[in-house]
Formats: C-alpha cells, sequence, structure tokens
C-alpha cells in the first residue's frame, strides 16, 4: 500500500516575553489564538503517522505468507514430478474397464429394445406383437410401443407373455388413433400412484370480455339423470323417459330438452318451479343449481313462449275429427271431437306418467270409443263409449286411467241397437216412442172418399237406475206402419223397447177410404207399459181417445161427409200424433194433429192436401197431412201417423207411412 505524506503544520508567531512588559500584552493575544489551529495540526499529522505504519506492518504480513506459498508450491512440483510414472500405468487399465462397462450397459439395453411389424390397432386390451428372438422380456415388466412413423401413436402397457418371437402386450394407456404397422418396442416403468387432488379453483372477479359456455355431450333422459358427469355447462336431453331427479353437486347447468318429457317436481331431487310437474317441449330450457343438498331448478323456459304454471297457464283447445292417440303433450288440452264416429286411443300409462290429464268433449253426433293402450284400464274397463254432448275430465296415476263427468250425454237411438252403460252414471233418464201407424189407402168406388189417418205410437219416460241395466242392453226401435194401398187399411206400427225396462207400442194403422156416405173405421193409439206396471192404453185410449196421457192419439171413426173438409187428426200429450184424413179431389186433406212429445221433440202437424199430396213430416215430430184427389197422405215424423190417402172418380191413392220409432237415453250424475 502506498505511503501517504503528513499534513502541513503552520508555525506559531513570536510567543510574549514576560520579562518584556511592554511587548507583552501585544504578542500574548495573537500567540494564544494561533494554539487552537496549531494543535489540530499536531494531532493529523500524528494520524498519518500512525496509518503509514499500520500499511508497513500488513505489507510485512502479505509478504511472509507469499514466502510460505512459494515453499509449498515448489514441493507439490517435486511431488507431481515423482508420481507422473505411477499415472500413466493407472490411466491406462480405468480406460479399460470404461470400455467393458460400456460394453454391457449396451448389452443390456439391447436385450429390452425390439421392433415389430405386426399390424395392429391403436386400443386398450390385449396385443400381439410378433418381433425378435433371444430378447429379455418377461411377464410383469412394462414396455411401449411406438409408431416411427408418427411418435404420437403410441400404446403403453404390462407384459403378458414373451415365447420365441410372439411378445403379447396387455394395453392400458393409448396415444393418438388408427392401424399402424411399425412399431419401436422399449422398457417402460409401471405407472406411479395418482397425487392428491388440487384445490379446485375458484372462478371470480368481473369479467371483461364474453365468457361462453361450453357445450357438453348430450345425455339421454332417465329416471335420474346425472348433471355432474355433464362434459360442459350447457346439455341437451335427449329421449321422452319421464325424469323424476336430477344429481348435482353445484351448477349452475343449463338443460335443453330434445323430446316430450314430464319433469316430476320432488321438494330435494328435482325442485321445480310452483311445485309442480311440467311437460316438456323440443327446445325448452331450464337452469339448474345445487346447495349440495336440493337441486333446484331456478328458471325454465318454454320454446312457444307461453307462461310456466304445471303444464300450461292456457287451456289449449285441440279441436279432431279423426283419431290421434293422445299422448304426453296433450296433457292439461281439451280434446274436442266435433264430428265423427272413431276410437280414442291413448298413450302407454308409464309414458304418460302420474298427473297426466286431459279434457275430452264430445260435440259432434258420433259415439266415440274411449281405448287405452294393450290391456290397460279407463274407471275399470278396457274400454266404452262417450256418447254426444258428454265432457269428461281423464286423469292418470301412473297404472290406470280415471274420469270425472263434467257434463252428461244425451244419445238418441232411431235404429235398433245396443247401448253400452259408460261408468260414473247414478242413473239414466230414458224416453222411447212407438211407430206410428200407417195412413188408410183412398176408396176406389165411384164417388168413393179417402182413407182414414194413421194413429200415433205410444210414448213413455223412465228413470232407470245404472244398476238395473246391464253392460250392454239392446235398444230396439219399432218401425213405422205402411201406408195402405187403395181400399186397405194402414199397417201398425212397431213396438220399440229398451231391453224389457221400458216398451212403447206403435200405433194402428188407419181406416180404408169407402163410399159416399159411409163410416171410416178409426184407428187407436198405441199403448205403453213397463216392468212394474200394467199396460196402458194398449190398443185403446182413454176418454173417447182425445189426447191420451201416454198413450199415442187415436182417431175416431170419420163419416164421409158430402165432400167436406176433413176432421184433423188428433193430437198427444206425450205419444205421437195422429194423421189428417184423406179427401176427394175438390176438397183439401186434413191437417196432421200436434206431437205434444217433450218440448225439445214437438212439432206441428202436415198440411193437407188440395188435389196434392200431404205434407211429409218426416224427420219431425208431427203427424203427416191427408192427400186429396189421386194423391197420397203425408208421411207421418217419429211416432206419428201417415196421412189418409185422397181418391178419385173410381179411384184411391195410398196412405202415408207412419213415422218409426226412437228412443233418446240421457245421463243422470
Amino acid at each position: 500500500m502506498a505511503v501517504t505524506a503528513p499534513p502541513t503544520i503552520n508555525a506559531l508567531p513570536a510567543p510574549p516575553d514576560p520579562n518584556n512588559r511592554a511587548t507583552y500584552n501585544t504578542l500574548a493575544y495573537p500567540w494564544s489564538v494561533a494554539l487552537g489551529p496549531y494543535s489540530a495540526q499536531l494531532n493529523a499529522v500524528a494520524a498519518n503517522v500512525y496509518a503509514n505504519a499500520t500499511d508497513a506492518a500488513a505489507s510485512a504480513a502479505n509478504s511472509a505468507a507469499q514466502a510460505t506459498i512459494a515453499t509449498a508450491k515448489a514441493s507439490q512440483t517435486a511431488a507431481d514430478a515423482s508420481a507422473t510414472s505411477a499415472d500413466r500405468v493407472q490411466t491406462g487399465l480405468d480406460r479399460a474397464a470404461a470400455a467393458a462397462s460400456a460394453a454391457s450397459a449396451a448389452a443390456i439395453a439391447g436385450a429390452f429394445v425390439g421392433t415389430s411389424d405386426s399390424s395392429l390397432n391403436i386400443g386398450a386390451g390385449s396385443k400381439t406383437f410378433i418381433t425378435q428372438a433371444g430378447e429379455q422380456y418377461s411377464a410383469g415388466i412394462w414396455m411401449t410401443a411406438v409408431s416411427r412413423a408418427n411418435p404420437a401413436n403410441w400404446m403403453f402397457g404390462e407384459v403378458t407373455s414373451y415365447i420365441g418371437t410372439t411378445l403379447v402386450i396387455d394395453v392400458q394407456t393409448v396415444g393418438g388413433s388408427g392401424t399402424c404397422a411399425d412399431w419401436n418396442l422399449s422398457l417402460s416403468g409401471p405407472r406411479g400412484a395418482q397425487g392428491p387432488q388440487g384445490i379446485p379453483g375458484v372462478l371470480a372477479g368481473v369479467a371483461t370480455g364474453a365468457v361462453d359456455l361450453l357445450t357438453g355431450a348430450a345425455l339421454a333422459s332417465a329416471a335420474t339423470i346425472n348433471l355432474d358427469a355433464a362434459t360442459g355447462n350447457r346439455v341437451h336431453i335427449t329421449g321422452t323417459n319421464p325424469i323424476t331427479a336430477v344429481t348435482l353437486t353445484r351448477g349452475p347447468r343449463t338443460v335443453i330438452f330434445d323430446g316430450v318429457l314430464t319433469l316430476t317436481h320432488h321438494a330435494t331431487n328435482n325442485n321445480l318451479p310452483g311445485g309442480v310437474n311440467i311437460i316438456t317441449a323440443p327446445g325448452d330450457r331450464a337452469v339448474y343449481e345445487s346447495d349440495g343438498v336440493t337441486v333446484y331448478c331456478v328458471s325454465y323456459i318454454k320454446a312457444n313462449g307461453l307462461p310456466v304454471a304445471g303444464v300450461s297457464a292456457s287451456l289449449i283447445r285441440s279441436a279432431r275429427t279423426a283419431n290421434a292417440s293422445l299422448g304426453v303433450a296433450d296433457k292439461g288440452a281439451l280434446i274436442d271431437i266435433t264430428s265423427g264416429t272413431f276410437t280414442q286411443t291413448f298413450g302407454a300409462v308409464a309414458t304418460l306418467g302420474a298427473g297426466w290429464f286431459c279434457y275430452i268433449r264430445n260435440s259432434g253426433a258420433g259415439d266415440i270409443t274411449l281405448d287405452p293402450s294393450g290391456t290397460e284400464l279407463i274407471d275399470g274397463l278396457t274400454s266404452y263409449i262417450m256418447y254426444p254432448g258428454e265432457v269428461r275430465l281423464i286423469q292418470c296415476d301412473g297404472t290406470a286411467f280415471y274420469s270425472v263427468i263434467l257434463q252428461s250425454f244425451t244419445k238418441t237411438f232411431t235404429n235398433t241397437a245396443n247401448f253400452i252403460k259408460p261408468p260414473g252414471y247414478f242413473a239414466f233418464d230414458t224416453f222411447g216412442l212407438g211407430g206410428g201407424g200407417g195412413g188408410g189407402g183412398g176408396s176406389s168406388v165411384a164417388g168413393g172418399r179417402g182413407g182414414g189417418g194413421g194413429a200415433g205410437a205410444g210414448a213413455i219416460r223412465a228413470l232407470i237406475l245404472a244398476s238395473a241395466l246391464a253392460a250392454s242392453t239392446l235398444v230396439t226401435i219399432g218401425g213405422g206402419g205402411a201406408g195402405g194401398a187403395q181400399d186397405a187399411i194402414g199397417s201398425v206400427g212397431g213396438t220399440t223397447s229398451v231391453g224389457m225396462l221400458l216398451v212403447a207400442k206403435g200405433g194402428a194403422g188407419g181406416g180404408a177410404g169407402t163410399a159416399y156416405g159411409n163410416t171410416i173405421s178409426g184407428a187407436y193409439g198405441g199403448g205403453t207399459y213397463t216392468v212394474n206396471a200394467a199396460p196402458t192404453g194398449f190398443l185403446s185410449s182413454t176418454a173417447g181417445g182425445y189426447y191420451p196421457e201416454y198413450g199415442g192419439a187415436s182417431v175416431s171413426n170419420q163419416t164421409s161427409g158430402n165432400n167436406s173438409p176433413c176432421t184433423a187428426g188428433d193430437g198427444s200429450l206425450v205419444g205421437g200424433a195422429a194423421g189428417g184424413t184423406g179427401q176427394y179431389s175438390s176438397y183439401q186433406g186434413g191437417p196432421g194433429g200436434i206431437s205434444r212429445v217433450p218440448a225439445t221433440l214437438s212439432g206441428g202437424g202436415g198440411i193437407g192436401g188440395l188435389n196434392a199430396q200431404g205434407q211429409d213430416m218426416v224427420g219431425t215430430f208431427a203427424a203427416g197431412g191427408g192427400g186429396s184427389g189421386a194423391f197420397r197422405g203425408g208421411h207421418g215424423g217419429y211416432g206419428c201417423g201417415g196421412g189418409g190417402g185422397g181418391c178419385t172418380a173410381g179411384a184411391g191413392a195410398a196412405g202415408g207411412n207412419g213415422g218409426g220409432g226412437l228412443v233418446t237415453i240421457s245421463g243422470v250424475k
């Protein structure tokens, strides 16, 4: 280290002389002032001297150390020189050992490496490779087969066996796909144990851009769907199997339904909005979340835009005139059958599910047979008929169908047929009307007169208990009596019955025309009877034949007058009316009687002809008018008599036919 020069010390001024009083005071002050700087300069010089001495001591110690090192190096050089010869001998031995070790390692490595040209498809399971013989492969070791052309194609597994040139590996993990025939085979270690699962990440904060939901693979509908197994936050549900439970740990999951199915509400496993079941439609969406205990459907949006309140907030009317099997999508709908006679079928109860319901209304004139699928039952029956006017609420409990009658029916029979008793009724209000008698034919006698009108049929009304009716009851409808030919009486109307519980007799035929001034025979009204009552009005009438209570209207004996207008046919309170009398061509035939059957069936009589046919009343509830001249009498309506035939000089016309009977049955709840 370099030596530092000492600082300069300034000389002191002349000191004061105590023996010289004249200069003492003058010199004392400057001299005392100079002592301060002088002391500081002395201290600086002392510090410089000390520092230079310390540096000198350190330099001396360093020189001694360097001398020691030099001595040691000289000794080492001598030792190295003496060992050089021995080192050269050892070096030759080390190189020989290294070469032997390398050769051994190469031999071992080669024993676990091979190739195979076997054409194998990449996949798990047992794979057989044809490779080189004499390798060190053995069962239990792990190997990897890698394609030489594409290292991304590989298989990893445990050796099952190695015999000759055949190596069998149980492949457990693969990479890539396809079939390869260029395999490099090498030794691998077994797969280690799976490490502990890391802490799940938490998505938090505010997104500064769009976050797209991943649509995963579709899940098939089933009683329980596992949304934890979904491969994306959005998932499609395919199929139509009802869903009663949902598995979800957290969520949310957006579910898109591709088909029609029932979502069943459950307080824990499938908590639906409003606590009611939902019928899905293609395109409907639901959002599910879970707190780990309860799985909630927090939102449900229907594809058609309608609100969700159970099945629907609206009652949808579905009008139809032919069968279309009722399915899940018809839940809650009004099925309005406006016309036709057909069988209405249902989907299987297992498919419709518990809680399914609909309304069915037969607003047409046909008969609709309700027929569940296969052997399934509705109200305990395999099928039954809904007659016109009836409305039912149909419900499914998952095993069978049940109904509630909302509006009863009225069925009218005009032809003989079976009445199939529908379930759910206390009794049946039944009205029967026999066939009307045919009008008599006009006279062929010169100067003769027309035939008499046919009598009205008997009628009866009864309340029949449902328990008194069999499952199927024959309803027989009496036909109208045929009108009589020239000079012949009309035929008797047929008898109408409902099993043996209700019978209404037909009216008698009108009398034949006769010569002027003679009596035309009257025709008696049809009587009625029931099982529990004696016959009333049977081929007879009350009080002169006019207006019997239930018997059909009779026609009194008529006198063939002097070409005067004939008497009108009699009316009836309940039974059918009588037909008008026929007349000579110069005069008008008598009008048909007025029917007084129940108000909804009532009607006025037909008009008599004036040298013309009497008015036909077919399809109504009125009697036919009498004919005039060469023209026949009018045909009667339901249960009413036909008009008598007219006549001319020497010729008579036929009487009109009586109207056929009918039966009406109305359900009483």
